[in-house]
């Protein structure tokens, strides 16, 4: 996600540098609202937890949480333990891992493996 960004990023003359953050979990989706203003929306702890993580986050950092570390088929050398949070809303500490970028996801030259196309590989 992050060297995607970063190659939009290069590409426009408006760059956005975001953190993001990620927690796993149950979540409440669906329209919620009157028949005046329905909204789609998403409610729940695991949805406030993403919103701490993302708080946390710097800029281009990907936050997870630890039920995410645990679904993620990335060896442990791709993440990075952040100190334990205490963060509003909730009880105890949490425990945060940023997410790092993996060698297959750049080219030699930096750019995101996932933006490479048969176009673009024969221009090089």
């Amino acid at each position: 996600m992050i060297a995607v960004r970063e190659q939009l990023n290069r590409e426009s003359g408006k760059p956005l540098e975001i953190g993001i953050g990620l927690a796993t979990g149950e979540v409440v989706a669906g329209c919620m609202g009157s028949i005046d203003r329905l909204n789609y929306t998403v409610l729940g702890a695991r949805v406030n937890l993403a919103s701490r993580l993302c708080s946390e986050a710097g800029i281009m950092e990907i936050v997870i949480d630890d039920e995410t570390k645990k679904q993620l088929d990335h060896p442990p050398s791709a993440l990075r333990a952040r100190p334990e949070l205490r963060l509003k809303g909730f009880s105890g500490t949490i425990i945060a891992w940023q997410l790092l970028p993996s060698p297959q996801e750049t080219t030699a030259d930096g750019t995101p493996a996932s933006l490479i196309t048969a176009d673009s590989t024969a221009s090089r």
